[in-house]
């Protein structure tokens, strides 16, 4: 009988924490998609694909169809966070400066990549 009583708990918590874990991603998806306006002129082409990377991950050949380049963050400096997942960005070699937008590539393992367009600002 006690075999069966702590079968029940077990199941029961794995519910509990199962339901938990949905709540929060609901919550987590809907303050992610409520609209922020987006800091950069429509005509830049960085906007068109922070439009898409807002929906979920994208991927590389999707940043550079957009004209932009994959860096890696470890070669430059942050100058300046424009709004969430866009900043300025300086290369530390040549001080040449860019507009970098973080974005997720993967479908079960998401890692964070920076795709990023030069700029004169």
């Amino acid at each position: 009988m006690d075999k069966i009583h702590s079968q029940k708990k077990w199941s029961s918590g794995v519910i509990l924490v199962g339901l938990m874990l949905v709540l929060l991603t609901i919550a987590g998806c809907t303050e992610a998609n409520q609209t922020e306006p987006i800091p950069i002129p429509e005509t830049h082409p960085a906007y068109d694909f922070i439009q898409i990377a807002k929906r979920g991950p994208s991927t590389l050949a999707v940043c550079e169809s957009h004209g932009g380049k994959e860096i890696y963050p470890i070669d430059y400096e942050i100058l300046e966070h424009i709004a969430q997942g866009i900043f300025i960005l300086r290369e530390k070699s040549t001080d040449k400066k860019y507009l970098g937008v973080s974005f997720g590539e993967g479908k079960v393992l998401v890692t964070v990549k920076t795709c990023c367009w030069e700029t004169d600002t």
